[in-house]
């Protein structure tokens, strides 16, 4: 909705600035009809251009990267992990996310079995569980 906004708002005042110089000169120059219209063409198609880099600077900002806080553990694909109170990996509630941003879901072994599971799911880790990431390097946040 934030950006649908955006688009109105930079249109509007595109539109607008360059009917009022268009407006301006038009006047100045007796070409009342024909600066205004251009002036306005040429200010939409640049608040046009405007707006669209701003929506696509904003999502870009937002889709960023996984980034890594200070206690997250990284679990490299194909090795196996047991969960123990000395451990790295200690009994609790970790969200699962692939380390690669393209990856939106990737497969994992706990235990005996191997499901997909889907970025920022949470799972549940027991004393003497094994976890082993299949498909893709993981991060246990």
């Amino acid at each position: 909705m934030k950006y649908a906004f955006n688009v109105i708002f930079y249109n509007l005042f595109g539109a607008g600035a360059g009917l009022a110089v268009g407006a301006y000169l038009g006047h100045l120059h007796q070409l009342w009809v024909i600066i205004p219209v251009v002036l306005a063409g040429v200010f939409l198609i640049a608040a046009i251009i405007t707006t669209t880099m701003i929506v696509k600077m904003e999502r870009a900002a937002k889709n960023a990267g996984v980034s890594l806080k200070r206690k997250d553990i990284i679990l490299q694909a194909g090795q196996e992990y047991t969960v123990a109170k000395r451990s790295k990996i200690r009994p609790g509630e970790y969200q699962v996310m692939s380390t690669d941003e393209n990856d939106k879901s990737f497969n994992l072994r706990i235990n005996d079995y191997v499901k997909e599971y889907k970025h920022n799911t949470t799972v549940v880790l027991a004393e003497g569980d094994t976890i082993s990431p299949r498909s893709a390097n993981v991060i246990l946040r």
